[in-house]
């Protein structure tokens, strides 16, 4: 189970992801689409926190299998 509640990322002082709520269960396979630069890769980065030091993340919740990664 994967949850998250209002997702911001930040590079230096811009929002690149603004207020992303997101939800899976246990066991499901999802496809994420979109424009170029519009997030994908950027919210999948999230998920696994490969970032620099000049990228923030910030979340009310952020949880994988009920664990807070944050």
């Amino acid at each position: 189970m994967i949850e998250i509640k209002n997702l911001n990322v930040f590079y230096k002082d811009k929002k690149l992801l603004r207020e992303l709520d997101f939800s899976m269960s246990e066991g499901k396979f999802i496809g994420i689409t979109g424009a170029s630069g519009s997030g994908k890769s950027l919210f999948a980065k999230s998920l696994i926190r490969l970032f620099d030091d000049d990228f923030r993340v910030r979340a009310d919740k952020f949880s994988i299998y009920k664990k807070d990664i944050l």
